[in-house]
């Protein structure tokens, strides 16, 4: 629902307190200024700099009227007891709107006679009709009237506002004789996702700044035009300041980088186009996402970055890790904060690595954590459950098994995926893009000797091996050959080999399990059988 309709229901069924929760006060007190103008009310406003202050562009000649001096109510306490004196001295007879600004600053730290007297008002609000609204970033009132505020966030701009912010961008460039090329739907589209997930403020900044970089090494007065790839880099600036998520480098190559996993790349090729109107109109729900499980150093990780540009979509990681927090309440905030960003960037990749070392505990008793990572589960759970915005989840596990069981249950994840050792062939085409990475010709060298040669060897091994093949060349100063990346080959003890027992275990829990990445063949796991089977 539209926020100004539910603010405009909130009103019209006499609630007595919200409390908006935003970092975007300007924003949030023209929202609620254009409520009072369309409810007919004054609106007052309050903060500890000025005391309270009629808002410009309301109604005048209504709400609260002072016997004191308003202007000197500069703590909360004192004005909350001026709003309660004016009530019942029957001189405001049509109150309206009061705004409380900056309430995570002060609400917690309240005197006992100031938090009686603010629960004090909030009884006398409802039937005065007086509507109580509280402004601030967190959610920090008493626990004494907390029950009696009704907790709405205020979203960041959608489409729509940031697209009027591109128009007024557009408009005070044209004042400063600075001629922006009007941009095409395709171009417009960009633009607006690039600044998704960005208060009002940054994304006006970020469209200037972009305005400013595009006349760079141009002729004065020459056309310009906006590059989404500035909004881009200076999103992840600001999403990075906020400590809750990461936008992370796309690789460019986008599937190509990935070698085999034939099966995985098949499957999201057919989600490509899940976000276009065509496939809103066609009745395709947006894909929830992967659940990647399996050897460590199969790609799990590189398939984030990939996935991102092969949707044509960012790519935000979320460390779970880093959401717990020493305050009661402070590391499930942070987890619902971070999951907020992300619906407000869709559509975008969420991508979680290593979740199960994120969830630690989270399938026993939760008491080695006083339940913190338990009910940051439940909160994952649920946005999993409902959300609805256009976020593609893409996490990543070794130890499936360490998982709790809900959230392994279809709805959670629209699939589960098993990354096993490469085949002859896969290993050929990792071979391949670790060369080209390293500006050698995959042609000039043997790659199915090099495949053979690397039998149960990840592609992270493999890329490793290809590095040690480069320092051994340049050391004896010659160019790498295929002799070079079977010698290192040699000399390198894979991760099937030193951990055999466990890779055996995570192998057996994705067959019949999970969906196999790659198609199935006959040429995998030759050396760990091998020594799984002698008894090694």
């Amino acid at each position: 629902m539209d926020l100004l309709k539910r603010l405009r229901n909130y009103l019209d069924a006499a609630y007595p307190a919200i409390m908006l929760r935003t970092v975007e006060e300007p924003r949030a007190l023209q929202t609620l200024a254009k409520l009072a103008n369309e409810s007919e009310c004054a609106m007052t406003v309050w903060n500890a700099r000025e005391g309270f202050v009629h808002f410009p562009g309301t109604p005048q000649g209504k709400g609260l009227r002072f016997s004191d001096k308003p202007n000197e109510q500069l703590d909360p306490g004192s004005a909350a007891l001026a709003v309660l004196n004016a009530l019942k001295s029957n001189e405001s007879p049509d109150p309206g709107l009061l705004v409380f600004c900056d309430v995570h600053t002060w609400a917690q730290q309240l005197p006992p006679s100031a938090e009686r007297v603010i629960k004090d008002l909030l009884h006398e609000a409802s039937t005065a009709g007086l509507y109580i609204y509280f402004l601030g970033a967190e959610w920090r009132l008493p626990a004494s009237f907390e029950h009696s505020v009704t907790v709405v966030d205020f979203s960041l701009p959608d489409r729509d506002a940031l697209n009027a912010l591109l128009e007024q961008t557009a408009s005070s460039c044209e004042k400063r004789n600075i001629k922006l090329a009007t941009p095409a739907n395709g171009e417009r589209e960009e633009i607006l996702r690039a600044a998704a997930g960005l208060t009002s403020a940054e994304a006006e900044n970020t469209f200037a700044l972009a305005a400013v970089e595009a006349g760079e090494g141009k002729a004065k007065g020459a056309e310009r035009r906006i590059d989404a790839r500035t909004i881009y880099r200076e999103k992840a600036g600001a999403v990075r300041r906020g400590g809750l998520l990461e936008i992370i480098e796309p690789d460019p190559r986008g599937l190509d980088a990935i070698g085999g996993l034939a099966n995985l790349k098949e499957w999201i090729v057919q989600r490509k186009k899940c976000y276009t109107t065509k496939a809103r109109a066609y009745g395709l729900p947006s894909p929830k996402g992967v659940l990647a499980v399996g050897v460590p150093g199969t790609g799990k990780s590189l398939a984030a970055r990939c996935i991102g540009t092969a949707l044509n979509v960012p790519t935000i990681r979320l460390d779970i890790g880093a959401m717990f927090a020493s305050l009661v309440g402070e590391s499930e905030r942070r987890m619902r904060e971070a999951l907020a960003m992300a619906d407000a960037i869709a559509p975008c990749v969420l991508f979680v690595d290593e979740l199960e070392k994120g969830l630690a505990g989270t399938s026993g008793s939760g008491n080695l954590d006083s339940g913190v990572g338990r009910r940051i589960l439940g909160t994952l759970l649920t946005w999993q459950q409902e959300h609805r915005k256009d976020v593609f989840l893409f996490a990543t596990a070794n130890q499936v098994q360490y998982l709790p069981p809900e959230l392994l249950r279809k709805g959670r994840f629209d699939e589960i995926f098993s990354l096993d050792l490469p085949s002859v062939d896969e290993r050929k085409e990792i071979a391949a893009i670790h060369l080209r990475a390293v500006k050698r010709d995959p042609t000039k060298f043997d790659l199915l000797k090099i495949a053979k040669g690397t039998p149960d060897f990840t592609g992270s091994e493999i890329e490793e091996v290809i590095k040690s093949a480069l320092y051994l060349a340049f050391a004896e100063d010659r160019e790498v050959d295929t002799n070079d990346i079977c010698v290192a080959a040699k000399q390198t003890k894979t991760i099937s080999e030193t951990m055999a027992e466990q890779i055996k275990a995570i192998r057996e829990w994705g067959e019949g399990r999970a969906r196999p990445a790659s198609p199935p063949t006959a040429c995998k796991g030759e050396q760990l059988r091998r020594i799984i089977d002698s008894g090694n």
